[in-house]
């Protein structure tokens, strides 16, 4: 069973190593262009259209941009929601304006120190209706692989089957098969700047 984990956690290493490249070598001005693209798919999705609260991740580097989509989705009327890191896990925080935010954990932005606590700011993970999961790297199938620390796999855990998860990806970023252990969670949709997968109803 050990060389078996052992075998996954090696694949999953050369494919982190591989895709980081792959992204390392985007240009910013390419992200950005396919970003928007990337932006109108998912704007579309009947699954977006009828959600009323949703959470993005806070994009860095090269990663498919959402500072734009966030302020377009407040615009749109939903209740936007950002992740923060406390400990090994995550919490969830009613966004409103990037003046909220400062640099934390693994140089995100994150909400001020002060805000964290405030009742007004608090959501629960069965209050959500479609979650934006970030990756390094995803199948057609709905798998992901992340960074590696397991923030979003043990979240996702915590959400009623009900709501969506979506991944944005670069379609560069797809591959054939993304190595899956027990603790992985999949997501039921990604989208990219060329097409949208959808990896039906078995996570």
């Amino acid at each position: 069973m050990s060389s078996e984990k052992d075998s996954i956690a090696m694949a999953k290493q050369q494919f982190r190593q591989r895709l980081k490249e792959i992204r390392n070598s985007l240009d910013p001005a390419w992200v950005a262009e396919a970003s928007q693209a990337i932006h109108r798919r998912f704007l579309e999705l009947p699954e977006y259209l009828s959600a009323r609260t949703v959470m993005s991740y806070v994009s860095i580097g090269k990663e498919v941009e959402t500072h734009q989509l966030l302020l377009r989705m407040q615009k749109e009327g939903k209740t936007v929601v950002i992740p923060w890191c406390e400990g090994k896990e995550l919490r969830l925080f009613r966004w409103e304006s990037f003046d909220e935010l400062e640099c934390g954990t693994l140089n995100i932005l994150e909400p001020r120190a002060e805000l964290r606590l405030r009742q007004d700011k608090r959501i629960a993970p069965d209050e959500l209706d479609l979650i934006l999961v970030p990756g390094l790297g995803f199948d057609r199938n709905g798998n992901r692989l992340g960074r590696g620390a397991g923030y979003y796999d043990r979240f996702l855990k915590t959400t009623p089957r009900r709501v969506i998860r979506i991944g944005l990806s670069f379609e560069c970023q797809i591959v054939e098969n993304i190595p899956m252990s027990a603790n992985d969670e999949k997501v039921d949709l990604v989208v990219t700047e060329c097409g949208i997968y959808r990896a039906g109803k078995e996570r």
